[in-house]
């Protein structure tokens, strides 16, 4: 995980051939769940997915804590989105409020509109963001929602 600014905790996102990706492990750590949980929930959407889907998820591994190649899995934002919006809990509710008020807006914005969504109320963790390359931002936290 990385610290932003707001000294908030965000999954680690790195850009790899020319892809913004996360992984599995930061995934994991992010949302507070088990690693393993994490990767039978990946292989559950993988057995399920369109065959067009599969390159979302790459396999990867890393190096456990007794130095034995562990699996984990590379994970675009479509991949990463998919994954995040089948986990429960305070950090996955934020991110799906987070993620409907932006398709709120965007829906306003592409339709000449005023936003149709009200606000998201600040709760009462730290706020932080993650941003992508082409543009679309998560907002968690108290961190506005709506410009």
């Amino acid at each position: 995980m990385s610290t932003l600014a707001s000294g908030a905790l965000a999954p680690v996102l790195a850009i790899v051939d020319g892809t913004v990706t996360t992984t599995s492990l930061d995934v994991a750590k992010f949302f507070g769940k088990r690693h393993d949980h994490v990767i039978r929930d990946i292989r559950n959407i993988i057995s399920s997915i369109p065959s067009e889907w599969l390159p979302n998820f790459g396999d990867s591994t890393y190096l456990g804590e007794d130095n034995i190649p562990q699996p984990c899995y590379r994970l675009t934002r479509d991949a990463f989105t998919l994954l995040a919006m089948g986990f429960t809990g305070k950090r996955a509710l934020m991110f799906k409020l987070a993620y409907i008020a932006e398709f709120n807006r965007m829906d306003a914005a592409l339709n000449g509109r005023a936003q149709a969504a009200p606000p998201l109320p600040a709760p009462r963790k730290p706020a932080f963001s993650v941003e992508f390359s082409d543009g679309t931002a998560f907002h968690f936290g108290s961190v506005p929602c709506h410009e």
